[in-house]
C-alpha cells in the first residue's frame, strides 16, 4: 500500500496518540435515568423539539473490543455507515430497511469522516493507522506515526483541525460518559458526548442541553438525511437518532467557491 507514513500536509487528522476509545468506554456499566430531551438554557428550543422520542434504530453491536462508532451520513445513497469495531465490521443503516454489513475487515476500523472529494478518511485500531480510500478501491496511509512514534489506537479523524489555548466547556460529571465524537451545526452548535449523555453547546460553549439515552457511554456523532437535520449517533451497543430544527454540517464540506 502506498502514500505518506506521516502526517499529511491535505489532511489534518485529529487522531488520538493513546487510547482515546478506553476513556469513552471504560465507564461504570450502569443504566442512567429514563431517556429525555434536558433542557438547560432556552436557545435550545430552537435546536430542538424536547418531547420528541429518542429513537433507537439497531442495538447489539460492540464487545470488549470496542463498541459501535463513527457514524457517516452517505447523502450519494441516502444511508448511514457506521463501525462496529468488535466484529471489524463497517455497517450499513438505511432508513425503512434497517442495517446490513457494508464491509468485512476493517481493521477494527472507528472513526470515520469523508475528505473534500468525497474519499473515506478511516481511523483503523488494528493496523494503528489513518488510511483513505480511494475512487478505485484501494488504500492510501494518510498516517501512521507521530514524531517518530507508532499511532496506538487512532480513534477519530477531521478534515481540518485548528487549535484553541483555552478550555471550551468541561462535560464531566457523576453519571457514566466522557467527551467523545464531535460535530458542528449550521449554526455553529456543537454536539459531543459527555457525562451523561449527548450535550448541545452554543458555539462559546454555553451548555445548552443534554440528549439522555440511557447508556453508558456517546461514542460518536453524525449529521443525515436528506435535509441534514437527522442527529445520529451511537453509544457502546446501539444506533440511535433524533431530529433537529437546524441543519448539521454536510460532510463531505462544501467547496468554497474562488
Amino acid at each position: 500500500m502506498g502514500g505518506m507514513t506521516d502526517f499529511s500536509r491535505r489532511e489534518m487528522l485529529l487522531a488520538g496518540l493513546g487510547s482515546g476509545l478506553a476513556l469513552a468506554g471504560r465507564g461504570p456499566a450502569v443504566a442512567q435515568s429514563a431517556k429525555r430531551i434536558e433542557q438547560m438554557a432556552p436557545e435550545l428550543g430552537a435546536i430542538i423539539d424536547t418531547n420528541q422520542q429518542i429513537r433507537e434504530l439497531a442495538t447489539g453491536f460492540g464487545g470488549d473490543i470496542g463498541p459501535a462508532e463513527g457514524p457517516l451520513w452517505w447523502a450519494e445513497g441516502k444511508y448511514l455507515l457506521f463501525d462496529d469495531i468488535q466484529t471489524a465490521r463497517r455497517m450499513k443503516y438505511t432508513p425503512g430497511q434497517g442495517v446490513t454489513v457494508a464491509m468485512e475487515k476493517t481493521n477494527e476500523a472507528n472513526g470515520l469522516t469523508r475528505d473534500l472529494q468525497g474519499r473515506i478518511l478511516s481511523a483503523e485500531h488494528l493496523t494503528r493507522r489513518v488510511t483513505r480510500t480511494e475512487s478505485d478501491g484501494s488504500i492510501t496511509v494518510v498516517a501512521n506515526s507521530f514524531q517518530g512514534k507508532r499511532l496506538l489506537r487512532p480513534n477519530d479523524v477531521v478534515v481540518k483541525y485548528e487549535k484553541t489555548d483555552h478550555m471550551f466547556v468541561d462535560l464531566n460529571g457523576p453519571e457514566p460518559g466522557v467527551p467523545d465524537g464531535m460535530k458542528v451545526d449550521s449554526a455553529g452548535n456543537v454536539y459531543t458526548g459527555g457525562a451523561g449523555g449527548l450535550f448541545i453547546m452554543d458555539k462559546t460553549g454555553k451548555k445548552l442541553g443534554r440528549i439522555i439515552h440511557g447508556l453508558p457511554a456517546t461514542t460518536n456523532v453524525a449529521f443525515g438525511g436528506d435535509d441534514w437535520k437527522t442527529l445520529y449517533f451511537t453509544t457502546r451497543s446501539s444506533l440511535n437518532m433524533v431530529s433537529l430544527k437546524i441543519p448539521g454540517q454536510p460532510v463531505p464540506a462544501k467547496k468554497k467557491s474562488a
